[in-house]
């Protein structure tokens, strides 16, 4: 161990670990807020974009799915679900 970090009382070492952990906490977050930003993004750099009607949310404990209706380039009618999960698995 080194000895300065040795001579720092215990409270101000758990000062500074806690400083660290908020860092580290704080950093984790805005990587995800930056991760789930691009992905929010993302559809509408991908391809056209189109005003779409909401026709059904579904709510389950970990995430949404909602449905939507939009008309295609060519006039036809489409739907499209968005699902929304805290987790990589279904959410249902």
């Amino acid at each position: 161990m080194n000895a300065g970090w040795a001579a720092l009382s215990r409270r101000r070492r758990s000062l500074i670990n806690a400083l660290i952990a908020i860092a580290v906490a704080t950093t984790c977050m805005c990587l995800v807020a930056f991760y789930q930003g691009s992905l929010a993004f993302g559809p509408a750099n991908r391809g056209v974009t189109t005003d779409a009607t909401v026709v059904r949310v579904d709510h389950f404990p970990r995430g949404s799915k909602i449905t939507v209706e939009f008309t295609t380039l060519g006039g036809e009618t489409a739907s499209a679900e968005w699902t929304s999960c805290s987790t990589c698995s279904s959410c249902w």
